[in-house]
């Protein structure tokens, strides 16, 4: 729906494609307690949507943990981009208490799925041992998975570790290319 491309603009394209998507976002009292209603029936994106909303201040009436347990029951119900955003948001401690053991499984629900973005930010972990016990392996793996995506954030990282050798063959030449 809109508000996962105007929260996908925001983390991959940046700020001028977050200002253009803001287009989508609902402004009148009608589509915003369609939203309501729709979030209120259990479905995934309008959870994820009305939690979004809450959290950048968008949307009055709920606080911000009801939010966060918004975005947390859109994850349990499929949504992979609200997995992606809990595990961001228990990564950074950002309106939960910090816990990246908690992220960690949000991440590789989405990641599990497909999800780029999660699957570059559970291989971090992975790199750091922060929250998953340490192997560079699996952070290797996750990152080929999204550089093949076409993440650039994951084929930067990439090419770092096949530069390096770092948890798997040394093969300057492909990191150079990625």
């Amino acid at each position: 729906g809109w508000c996962v491309f105007l929260l996908s603009a925001a983390i991959v394209w940046g700020a001028a494609a977050q200002a253009a998507a803001e287009e989508a976002v609902p402004r009148t009292k009608a589509e915003i307690e369609a939203l309501l209603g729709a979030a209120q029936k259990g479905e995934p994106d309008a959870m994820f949507s009305v939690g979004v909303l809450t959290l950048s201040g968008r949307l009055k009436g709920l606080e911000r943990d009801e939010a966060v347990k918004l975005i947390e029951a859109a994850a349990e119900a499929g949504n992979q981009d609200a997995a992606y955003l809990a595990g961001s948001l228990y990564l950074k401690g950002d309106a939960v208490p910090k816990d990246p053991a908690r992220a960690a499984a949000f991440y590789e629900q989405a990641a599990d799925e497909g999800h780029a973005g999660a699957q570059t930010a559970l291989a971090q972990l992975y790199l750091k041992g922060e929250g998953v016990t340490k192997d560079v392996g699996k952070a290797r793996m996750l990152l080929e998975k999204a550089a093949s995506l076409g993440l650039p954030a994951a084929q930067l990282n990439l090419g770092v570790l096949y530069i390096s050798g770092e948890g798997g063959a040394r093969n300057p030449e492909r990191g150079t290319e990625l």
